[in-house]
């Protein structure tokens, strides 16, 4: 999620890590920060689907290509190559 903000949801207020991994382990996060007003709806879904604590309710990876802000996005070329180079 730092690819869209540059900041990591799960930091929130501080930079201690142990607060940190404390936070994702309890899924609490935000999406915070100078860029997220500007990121679409559908990419803040399918991060927050991702993002989901409970496996059961959790984007899974089929769900997430198939996923609106994906499809459009792959198919008007913006995240192709940004998508391929992070992997």
């Amino acid at each position: 999620m730092r690819r869209f903000s540059g900041i990591n949801p799960f930091q929130l207020d501080t930079s201690d890590d142990e607060e940190m991994l404390d936070n994702i382990e309890l899924g609490d996060y935000e999406l915070v920060g100078e860029a997220w007003p500007m990121i679409s709806d559908q990419a803040k879904d399918l991060v927050q689907g991702l993002l989901q604590k409970n496996p059961k309710l959790r984007t899974d990876a089929d769900e997430a290509s198939r996923h609106a802000w994906i499809v459009l996005s792959c198919f008007n070329g913006s995240i192709v190559v940004p998508l391929l180079s992070s992997l």
